[in-house]
Order: C-alpha cells, then sequence, then structure tokens
C-alpha cells in the first residue's frame, strides 16, 4: 500500500462486494492513491468518524444501511461538509441518481464503469477538496490574525483612553495650577502696587528713582503674568463669562492704536491702514478683543525698533473678516514657525520677551470667540491676522 505521505488522496471504498473493492482498490492503489475499504455502512461510519479520508466511493446498493442512509448519516454531521462523496451504482433511473444528488452526493458513476471516467472524476473532486480545504485553513488564519489584531487594536485603544486620561488630569491640575498662581501673585502684588505708588512720591534720589522704576516694571510684568494665568485658567476650565455684542471692529482698533501710541511716545509708531469694507459690525466680546488687540500690535511695535512701520489690512470674504496686523521687525523665530504655539513649549527667547505666551493666549482667546488666528513671516518682518465671522442682519 502507498504511504500516505505520498498519496495524491486518502479514498475510502464502501461496498459489501470483495470483487469490487479489490479492483478498485488495485486501480486506485496503481494511479498513487491511499485506499481503506469497508464492506458495510456502519463501518465506514465509524471509520470516517476516527480517521481522515480525502474522497468517499460508496456503493448504493447492500444490505442492512444501503449507501443513501450512509449519505445521510454523513451530510448530518457538518464536520464531513467537505468530504467528496461519489455513489458507485447499476442504477440508472433518474429517481436515484435525483436521490443522491439530494443527499448531497458530489457524483453519480454507473456500473459496469468506464476506468478513465472514474479516474478523472475522482482526481477533480480530490483536486477540488483539496482548494477547498486550503481555502477553509486560510480563512481560520485570517480569522485568527483579524482576531489577533482585534486584541492589538483593542489593547492600544485601552492604553490611549489611559494615556488621554492622564493627560486631561494633568491638563486639570496645570489649569488649577495656573488658577491658584494667578491669585496667589496678585493678591500680594496690589499691596506692593499699593505701596509703590506711595514710595514714588517720597523718593527724590536719582539712584532710587531707578531702582523704584526698575521694581515698577517688574511688578508689572507680574501682574500681567497672573491675570494671564487666571484668563487661561478661566478659558481652559470653562468659568470664563462672555459678553458678545455687536461692536464696530474699526473704531475700537483705531482705540487700541491710539493707546498704543501713548504707550510708547518715544516711538515714532507710522500707521499704515488699508480699509477695503464697508460693513465693519462683528458680533463678539469686546474686553477679550481688546486683550488680543492689545498684545498682537503691542509685541508689533516693541519688535520693529524705534521707528516701527505698522501695517493694518482689513479685508472681507464671504462675510469673513481678515484683520491681518504685519510688522517690519526680525519675524518669528523658526522654532514658532514649525510649531504650534504651546503654553509650555515657546523657545526661550520668547519666554524671556513673553511673545510666546501672548501668542498662545490670543489664539486661545479667538478660538474661544469661534475666530481664528494664524501668524508666520513675511518678507521684511512678521504677521498675524485675525478672522471674525461678521454679524448677520
Amino acid at each position: 500500500m502507498t504511504s500516505r505521505q505520498e498519496t495524491n488522496g486518502r479514498i475510502l471504498i464502501v461496498d459489501d462486494n470483495l470483487l469490487n473493492i479489490q479492483i478498485l482498490g488495485n486501480l486506485l492503489e496503481a494511479e498513487g492513491y491511499s485506499t481503506e475499504f469497508a464492506f458495510n455502512g456502519l463501518d465506514a461510519l465509524n471509520w470516517i468518524d476516527h480517521d481522515d479520508f480525502d474522497l468517499l466511493l460508496l456503493d448504493v446498493m447492500m444490505p442492512g444501511m444501503d449507501g443513501f442512509e450512509v449519505c445521510s448519516r454523513i451530510r448530518d454531521n457538518t464536520k464531513f461538509d467537505n468530504l467528496p462523496i461519489i455513489f458507485l451504482t447499476a442504477k440508472t433511473d433518474n429517481e436515484s441518481t435525483a436521490k443522491g444528488f439530494v443527499l448531497k452526493a458530489q457524483d453519480y458513476v454507473y456500473k459496469p464503469f468506464e476506468v478513465n471516467e472514474l479516474l478523472a472524476r475522482i482526481a477533480t473532486h480530490i483536486e477540488l477538496k483539496k482548494r477547498r480545504d486550503q481555502l477553509i485553513n486560510m480563512n481560520l488564519m485570517l480569522e485568527e490574525r483579524v482576531e489577533q489584531r482585534t486584541m492589538e487594536l483593542i489593547k492600544t485603544q485601552k492604553q490611549l483612553e489611559n494615556a488621554n486620561k492622564e493627560l486631561l488630569q494633568l491638563d486639570d491640575a496645570k489649569n488649577k495650577f495656573l488658577s491658584i498662581i494667578g491669585h496667589e501673585i496678585r493678591t500680594p502684588l496690589n499691596g506692593i502696587v499699593g505701596s509703590m505708588e506711595i514710595l514714588k512720591t517720597l523718593v527724590h534720589d536719582k539712584d532710587l528713582i531707578q531702582s523704584v522704576t526698575i521694581l515698577e516694571t517688574s511688578v508689572e510684568r507680574l501682574q500681567k503674568f497672573s491675570f494671564d494665568a487666571l484668563l487661561i485658567s478661566s478659558i481652559k476650565t470653562g468659568r470664563l463669562r462672555t459678553k458678545f455684542e455687536s461692536i464696530d471692529i474699526v473704531h475700537v482698533l483705531n482705540n487700541m492704536c491710539e493707546k498704543m501710541g501713548n504707550k510708547f511716545p518715544l516711538k515714532h509708531i507710522i500707521w499704515e491702514v488699508n480699509k477695503t469694507i464697508d460693513k465693519k459690525e462683528v458680533t463678539t466680546d469686546l474686553s477679550l478683543i481688546n486683550e488680543v488687540l492689545e498684545r498682537i500690535i503691542e509685541n508689533a511695535i516693541v519688535y520693529s525698533g524705534d521707528e516701527p512701520i505698522i501695517n493694518i489690512d482689513l479685508k472681507l470674504n464671504e462675510n469673513v473678516l481678515r484683520l491681518k496686523i504685519s510688522d517690519h521687525g526680525e519675524g518669528f523665530s523658526s522654532e514658532m514657525l514649525n510649531h504650534d504655539i504651546s503654553l509650555l513649549n515657546p523657545s526661550k527667547k520668547h519666554v524671556d520677551q513673553n511673545i510666546g505666551l501672548d501668542l498662545y493666549l490670543s489664539k486661545l482667546i479667538m478660538n474661544f470667540l469661534n475666530g481664528k488666528l494664524e501668524y508666520g513671516n513675511t518678507e521684511d518682518g512678521a504677521f498675524v491676522l485675525l478672522e471674525f465671522k461678521m454679524s448677520t442682519d
């Protein structure tokens, strides 16, 4: 008998006729198949239940349990769905043939069989079974991979959820910290500012006046930082209360330019204003917009030397007002241009000069007001672009 590893397939022959089994066995062994045999249906059922076969050659006419009943019992077990069954029968009537196909047999070969036809049918059905087995194995492998990948994704999702939870906790802690800092700094600062006002009226020595001036500048910076910390904390935690109203943005802008001119009396500021709009009403929070305009315009003046040229361009496009403020200074650093502005990640230079915090807070305010802030460099300076949705009639 040909070894199982070298066969073209393993076939169980079920027939009560010993001569038929011998003829079929010799024929199939010669073609490279491994064969086993059973003389009745019960033996066949027991055999396939404990061993694997690639095809069943099943005689229809057997005493006791005939081929039709054997086929029916095999098909009742789903684990044999892929086992091809070829009926061997001398019955050529249409009713018997139809019954075999109803019982989900794959084929019929009529006795006396023609050898080449039988071998061709056996080879075809064994090849089809191999292909089906390959597909089943491939599907099982894919299902395992999908299940494994799903488990990995679930694990990754949980890790991301935990990481996001930690980030939210850190962000909440940061906002609480900023709020505490703001409150704790402002309280003693109020006492220092009041004492300095009295001190300025009492000091006449030049050296002391200079020291008081330096102290006053430092206190102003601390006051601004504490205010910014409280404002950032209020926005991030949702505690900030806004008052939306319709404002004349041009009027607000003119007032801010005048305020900045008075703040820097020694600088010869040149204002270049281009307004191409008729409608200028925007619905927003006036105090918050003033905070944004003051920071942006002040930085534009500070970084533009002793004779700053400040360009202000107002345009309306599809119900969106664009306010672009440009200067002729040194521009933003490459670090700020290559990274989104962040409260905790500005360059060292901008930490010292406070532009990083001003931009961060300004963008935070604009987003909070459903506006937009962008910034960048031009050929001869820097710009900040603010966008507002216009009021609707």
